[in-house]
């Protein structure tokens, strides 16, 4: 596993993490199409002065989500994912009273990439990360 700790950028107060269950959450023409949870909302978020690792940048694109949920607490970034079992293993581990960094879950028919690019943008660049510990939170707001 290759964790990032890629410095935040001055425009955000929190780092976003895509998991790669959201990754590789939009099939197009056979293909998977990598991103969060498509390219077009890490680009964007990353135009915005957003700093956002991806499971795929960092190496931990094949870790177990409990392993992955940890890593991810250890980098202090607030994950995001589509992916409704990940959500589950963080309500679970709240149950349980397990630390980790907060988890915002967008369902993939939820919103639109803009929706979620809004929302994101607006997380990382008003709240703070101890503001997200244990915390599931669904978007669209």
């Amino acid at each position: 596993m290759g964790a990032s700790t890629a410095s935040k950028s001055s425009g955000s107060a929190i780092a976003i993490y895509c998991t790669n269950e959201s990754e590789r959450a939009f099939v197009g023409d056979g293909s998977v199409v990598y991103g969060c949870p498509s390219q077009a909302i890490t680009d964007q978020l990353r135009r915005r002065g957003i700093d956002v690792l991806t499971a795929i940048e960092d190496g931990s694109d094949e870790l177990p989500d409990d392993q992955l949920l940890e890593t991810v607490y250890l980098l202090g970034r607030v994950l995001f994912t589509q992916d409704i079992r990940f959500k589950a293993l963080a309500e679970n581990w709240q149950r349980q009273s397990k630390p980790f960094a907060g988890l915002i879950f967008g369902h993939q028919l939820g919103g639109t990439i803009g929706h979620y690019v809004r929302d994101l943008e607006l997380i990382a660049q008003t709240s703070e990360p101890s503001e997200w510990l244990n915390v599931v939170e669904h978007l669209p707001f």
